[in-house]
């Protein structure tokens, strides 16, 4: 491991520790509503093939999540309440899903009171595509992952080459076109760059994709710059970055302390139509709490649900799933700085409990 790893990990590992232990000593736990979002995945296909991405070990089954099951699984989570329903694979892209204009068209004109959520790489995008869901009155956010700042990195991390990076360029362009005809930038339009230590686009040397990212931040986008990355319990290492000036966290480093807040508000119906409590990092099917195939949504997230119970319980006694021990998107329910998580508010464990039993 290297010396910016480690300090990197144990800084936030011992941040962590403290505020969880301190939370669990009060006894005092802080839960985000329940409601807050429901992720799906309505494709679970890439166009990528990122060295610090899992999608690359073909670890899940690859599929697209048919209309029709899609708008019965939103249906049942919008009559149950959910305030958000988010877009995006555990790891791929909703571009993939050559539907997915059809799934967001219905999102946008349902009859219940909800927002939209997207993450996307944005290659796989059209300008007409972006045109229209940017327009969307219920869209939220829409978040772009751009991976590298020049090309010579993107294609290091995306196993990708020029054809691709274009495609980027083509569709950032569209997008900075919408902000100026619009007068302001949508709502939640967010850029996210993961790429090497030390990178700012507005200081970097000039190039095609520093400058598109550089005219997007004049326009008021937020343009995010990230190095830290998560090693995916360990099937992730070093050598997989290629000697890539990037940090990577090891999550089995972290101390973890009570239940994490994920399998409360973060879960996900993934395109085979099975139920996962964490629409994060769990990819080895060990967080799979139900299957919408034999099941409604409002049992797998109910009391009467054994495992989501069973799994609840027993992080709270500190045994987690093999997918847990090793995350480091792990937040306890006992770390005060969870608080704020979710627009809904949060609440304690018991009454997360009492919330399951249908004394909402």
């Amino acid at each position: 491991m290297r010396l910016s790893d480690l300090v990197a990990t144990l800084r936030l590992s011992a941040g962590m520790a403290l505020y969880a232990g301190l939370g669990r000593i009060r006894g005092v736990s802080h839960v985000p509503h329940p409601r807050t979002m429901l992720f799906i995945e309505p494709a679970s296909y890439c166009n990528l093939s990122c060295s610090f991405c899992t999608h690359r070990l073909h670890l899940r089954p690859q599929t697209v999540m048919e209309f029709g099951t899609f708008a019965g699984y939103a249906d049942q989570a919008l009559a149950m309440g959910f305030r958000a329903i988010v877009l995006t694979p555990i790891n791929g892209d909703v571009f993939m899903d050559k539907g997915l204009a059809d799934k967001l068209r219905y999102l946008e004109d349902h009859p219940c009171e909800h927002d939209i959520m997207v993450y996307t790489n944005l290659i796989g995008a059209t300008p007409e595509a972006l045109t229209d869901i940017l327009a969307m009155r219920r869209l939220r956010m829409f978040q772009v992952s751009v991976y590298g700042h020049d090309l010579e990195t993107f294609e290091r991390i995306t196993g990708r080459g020029e054809m691709q990076f274009s495609r980027l360029l083509t569709n950032l362009a569209a997008v900075e076109a919408l902000v100026i005809a619009r007068g302001e930038v949508p709502p939640g339009l967010t850029v996210c760059v993961r790429t090497e230590c030390g990178y700012d686009p507005d200081t970097s040397p000039d190039g095609e994709l520093s400058a598109a990212l550089r005219r997007l931040r004049r326009l008021g986008v937020v343009v995010a710059v990230h190095s830290t990355l998560d090693d995916w319990g360990g099937l992730i290492g070093e050598a997989d970055l290629g000697g890539l000036d990037m940090r990577l966290i090891r999550g089995r480093w972290l101390i973890k302390n009570g239940a994490c807040t994920l399998p409360f508000f973060s879960l996900q119906v993934m395109a085979d139509g099975r139920v996962n409590a964490c629409a994060c990092r769990a990819i080895r099917g060990d967080l799979v709490i139900g299957d919408l195939r034999q099941q409604r949504l409002a049992d797998v997230l109910s009391a009467a649900n054994s495992t989501y119970l069973a799994l609840i319980r027993s992080q709270q006694a500190g045994c987690f799933p093999e997918s847990c021990r090793g995350c480091s998107f792990y937040r306890s329910i006992f770390d005060h700085r969870v608080a704020g998580t979710s627009p809904l508010g949060e609440m304690s464990l018991a009454e997360f409990q009492d919330f399951l039993g249908g004394k909402e």
